[in-house]
């Protein structure tokens, strides 16, 4: 990880997405191949409403790791936001596949369900999600 990277990744999430991007650009610049920071500024580049060039990232960061089931899932997000429903749910079950219990994908694919109206479908994840939710409270 190197410094520029440590330094985005704050900046993404106090919402300076035009300075994390830049640090991201500094970070591959000095490692190209580094998956999170390619995945990373596909998040801050989302955030900015541009879905397209973040999956581009996505892409990227799953050629270097296949298995990055963030990629996967943030790919997924992507992919929704521009109506892409079907596919967004075939990366949210292969990110599912790798992590099984990851809240995040679980919600979005419940969000992505109900916006295509499998209100049943969304409401069966909703209640595991609910399920993990509750044991990781009471494992404590």
């Amino acid at each position: 990880m190197t410094h520029y990277e440590i330094k985005a990744f704050p900046s993404s999430e106090l919402g300076k997405e035009n300075e994390a991007i830049e640090l991201y650009d500094q970070a591959l610049k000095i490692k190209p191949d580094d998956y999170d920071s390619l995945r990373n500024k596909g998040v801050s580049l989302s955030e900015l409403g541009k879905e397209n060039e973040a999956i581009e990232l996505y892409e990227q960061a799953l050629k270097i790791k296949p298995d990055d089931y963030h990629s996967l899932r943030n790919k997924g997000v992507s992919l929704s936001e521009l109506g892409k429903e079907n596919e967004a749910i075939e990366l949210y079950d292969l990110a599912l596949k790798i992590k099984p219990e990851d809240w995040y994908t679980l919600a979005w694919k419940a969000y992505t369900l109900e916006r295509k109206n499998r209100k049943k479908d969304a409401n069966e994840i909703f209640n595991f999600y609910m399920q993990i939710w509750i044991k990781s409270k009471t494992k404590k």
